[in-house]
């Protein structure tokens, strides 16, 4: 996973933070930090306004498979590493306050709350429905996507949205961003 085609995803997916976080800070008329520790897990960037006294942490997520607002939304709940033990996926230990959850199919971008994420899990997982999802065959996982292999929750679409009153949902147009410009991205 740390071959050249891996940093040049790496290379593309901090210009995809870089092209919608700076898009949001427009639209929110705030301003934009990129986390520059050595710990990207924390965060990916900073939106805040001093003058109007607020700050987020973001992390910031694409999902190429939802097609739908009937769809689901997945959400990393672990990584397996290469001699089989698991580490905390991103909705485990990201220290951001909001998602920034890019839906391709849809144009959409979404802004919802980790914390009411992680709440719908909890709720999802005591009423025995969490949908899980993780690949069968991790030895294709990883010539495919040149990571390893995930598991994650899958949350359906309404759900989400109804959990979170304050999520906010902007498409492309919205936020001044070319589609194939994003695309182009990927």
């Amino acid at each position: 996973m740390e071959d050249i085609a891996f940093k040049q995803s790496m290379i593309k997916t901090h210009q995809r933070e870089a092209l919608v976080g700076s898009a949001l800070a427009r639209y929110f008329d705030c301003s934009i930090r990129f986390n520059e520790s050595e710990d990207l897990r924390k965060y990916d960037y900073i939106l805040y306004s001093s003058e109007k006294g607020w700050c987020f942490r973001c992390e910031q997520q694409d999902d190429k498979v939802c097609n739908s607002t009937n769809g689901t939304l997945y959400f990393e709940q672990c990584t397996f590493n290469k001699d089989g033990t698991t580490k905390d996926g991103k909705l485990i230990y990201t220290k951001a306050q909001k998602f920034v959850y890019i839906l391709n199919n849809l144009k959409q971008i979404l802004i919802l709350d980790v914390k009411l994420i992680r709440n719908l899990v909890s709720v999802y997982q005591n009423a025995g429905v969490l949908e899980t999802t993780m690949p069968g065959d991790f030895e294709a996982w990883i010539k495919k996507h040149d990571t390893l292999p995930t598991q994650g929750v899958l949350l359906p679409y309404e759900d989400v949205l109804l959990n979170d009153p304050k999520a906010k949902i902007f498409t492309y147009d919205q936020l001044s961003i070319s589609t194939s410009q994003y695309l182009s991205l990927q």
